[in-house]
């Protein structure tokens, strides 16, 4: 279980989506089983059920480590950035 926390540039809690199976993250859209938000305009995280977040709380360095956008990225574009890694190195070692 994930929950998906929207903060400000304060650092502060304007939302909190808890208790989120399935999560999926593709660019700032968040999709989940029975739900999405679309066009998340404000920095979030998404992270285990597990670490105690409520709105108006202030989030810290160590709750943001703790985002796992990156592994929950959709497979599409997961696939699309390990291409474009690959062909920087490919570009690198031929001297493009």
């Amino acid at each position: 279980m994930y929950q998906l926390v929207l903060y400000n540039e304060l650092k502060e809690i304007i939302e909190v989506f808890k208790n989120l199976q399935d999560v999926t993250v593709k660019n700032g859209d968040v999709y989940w089983n029975g739900g999405e938000l679309r066009g998340i305009g404000s920095p979030f995280i998404v992270i285990n059920q597990d670490v105690e977040l409520n709105r108006g709380d202030t989030i810290d360095d160590n709750h943001i480590q703790l985002d796992q956008k990156d592994s929950l990225k959709d497979k599409m574009t997961q696939l699309e950035e390990m291409n474009k890694q690959l062909q920087g190195a490919v570009n690198f070692l031929l001297g493009i």
